[in-house]
């Protein structure tokens, strides 16, 4: 008997550890697909992180020098290409695809650069216009398309002086140019030697609610227009 009743309390003891076990075991896989369990977007799709995560495009990356020298335009217009195709595959309207000028002594360009719709900029050193053409040089946006976005650092500089009145009569020597922006923050820093340094227009749509910061605005005929297709307009 002795033994017997050694035998059934071992075995009570081992459905005991088994039991907490089983108990512990229990709370580790429910904490861990609490931890797991990825959260839904509102357009219904799933993330891992509460928080986008930043896509960084590094205009370096795609072959721009940023001596001031070199001509940067192939590689800065494949890294807008490349923005624009991952800007078009989201489905919020607020972008969160950046397009990073790292810093350098400067970005030369021979030829204009459009940025499209809800595309970021970060730009720490100066985009360099080196053709000689009176158009808008950095074109942010596009006409019947709200764009929502931060632009920070902004800068351009005409390596030629625009002839304002000879040349320019219809002033479209424009160092920035952007379109329907609304709950934007932009920050110009510089803006040279353009007939217009910055222009903000409605087309198609609205301008508003954005923060702006103005710079160094220098050699310009107009330092700042806003302005509509209409051409109402106020001009500093």
């Amino acid at each position: 008997l002795p033994s017997a009743d050694k035998g059934v309390d071992m075995k009570h003891r081992w459905s005991t550890y088994v039991s907490v076990l089983s108990l512990i075991m229990s709370f580790v896989a429910v904490g861990f697909v609490l931890l797991s369990k990825p959260e839904v977007n509102v357009q219904g799709g799933n993330t891992q992180d509460a928080q986008k995560a930043k896509r960084m495009i590094d205009v370096m990356q795609f072959g721009a020098v940023g001596d001031g020298k070199t001509n940067d335009a192939l590689a800065v217009s494949q890294a807008i290409a490349y923005a624009e195709k991952l800007s078009a595959s989201q489905f919020s309207p607020e972008s969160n695809i950046v397009l990073v000028f790292p810093p350098a002594e400067g970005y030369a360009l021979d030829t204009p650069i459009q940025i499209p719709p809800n595309v970021s900029v970060e730009q720490h050193a100066p985009l360099i216009y080196t053709g000689d053409a009176y158009e808008p040089f950095v074109t942010i946006g596009e006409q019947g398309k709200t764009t929502r976005a931060s632009y920070t650092g902004l800068a351009v500089i005409r390596k030629k002086q625009s002839a304002w009145l000879s040349s320019d009569p219809a002033k479209q020597a424009i160092g920035i140019r952007i379109f329907n922006a609304t709950s934007s923050f932009i920050d110009i820093r510089q803006a040279d030697c353009f007939t217009i340094g910055s222009q903000f227009i409605g087309a198609g749509k609205g301008f508003a609610y954005n923060e702006v910061r103005l710079g160094q605005f220098i050699g310009n005929n107009i330092g700042v227009e806003l302005t509509n297709q209409k051409g109402k307009n106020g001009r500093i």
